[in-house]
C-alpha cells in the first residue's frame, strides 16, 4: 500500500468547499424532486389499488433519502 499524502491548507479548503457544493446541489435535487408536478399531483390525490401501493413506496423512498441527506449534512 502507498502512503498518505497529507492535505495541505488550500486542499482541504477546497475539499471543503466542494462537499458544501454537492450538499446543496443534493438539497436543491432532492426539493425539484418534491416540487415535480408528477409528484404533487399523486400527494394531493385519493388513490387506490396498485397507484396507492406505488406512492407509498415512493414516499417512503423519499422520505429515506431525506434521512439520508440530513445524516450526509451532519458529517
Amino acid at each position: 500500500m502507498g502512503a498518505t499524502r497529507r492535505m495541505n491548507r488550500d486542499e482541504v479548503d477546497r475539499a471543503l468547499e466542494h462537499l458544501r457544493d454537492e450538499k446543496e446541489r443534493i438539497g436543491t435535487a432532492l426539493l425539484e424532486l418534491e416540487g415535480h408536478t408528477g409528484y404533487r399531483l399523486l400527494e394531493g390525490g385519493t388513490l387506490g389499488g396498485e397507484t396507492a401501493r406505488r406512492q407509498g413506496e415512493a414516499r417512503e423512498r423519499m422520505s429515506s433519502l431525506w434521512t439520508l441527506f440530513d445524516h450526509y449534512g451532519r458529517t
